[in-house]
């Protein structure tokens, strides 16, 4: 997950510092920027959160890849795909909730079920492992 967010940073910055043709407008493109940077906060914040961004980290890159060209009817693809993780921005945070409640719940579980083989091991441990014991040892016989 930290190569692709590594690998999306580049991507960042070479779409950053490369200059599109000044025929379509500077200001529309530093506007996609912007939004690529909102778009990829949203993505971080939810790859932290354990959801699977897979989708969107390839949107992202394929958008970053239409700004670059610079045409205009790339421009336009590259902020629709943007305005749409923007616009995922809502699911993903009921996903990160979701993801955060189960992982809460299997802690519980685990411990709870660590406490409660801690308590059978304690109350029945002795008993059947001197059970196991006698029943390993029935046929030897003691000589005096």
């Amino acid at each position: 997950m930290r190569i692709r967010q590594h690998f999306l940073i580049l991507l960042i910055l070479a779409a950053a510092l490369n200059t599109p043709p000044a025929t379509h407008g500077q200001n529309r493109v530093d506007e996609l920027r912007s939004d690529i940077a909102a778009a990829f906060e949203i993505v971080s914040e939810a790859e932290r959160g354990g959801v699977d961004v897979e989708n969107l980290v390839e949107a992202l890159n394929t958008a970053l890849g239409l700004i670059a060209d610079g045409r205009a009817a790339n421009l336009d693809l590259a902020e629709t795909k943007i305005d749409a993780i923007i616009a995922s921005a809502p699911t993903l945070t009921g996903e990160i909730a979701s993801i955060a409640m189960f992982r809460w719940l299997k802690t519980v579980f685990i411990i709870t079920l660590l406490a409660a083989s801690a308590i059978i091991t304690k109350r029945y441990g002795p008993k059947a492992l001197w059970t196991l014991w006698l029943r390993a040892m029935q046929d030897w016989t003691v000589h005096p």
